[in-house]
């Protein structure tokens, strides 16, 4: 789980998994590309469209695991 703004660093540019508290257009449970974040918000490259996420509105973040 990606907690700290270092973690987040370290993981620009790799496929994370982000769980929101609230529904975003009926959907909890986003995946992209981790491309920018600030003390406010989250951004991933979701479909070739960068996406910004409140950081108070998301319940986790996390590496996606490829197997």
């Amino acid at each position: 789980t990606l907690k700290k703004d270092s973690h987040l660093l370290k993981s620009i540019g790799d496929e994370v998994e982000l769980k929101t508290y609230k529904p975003i257009n009926k959907q909890k449970e986003f995946s992209g590309i981790l491309k920018a974040f600030d003390a406010l918000t989250v951004t991933l490259e979701i479909n070739k469209k960068e996406v910004s996420f409140n950081r108070s509105d998301i319940a986790s973040i996390k590496l996606a695991l490829d197997f």
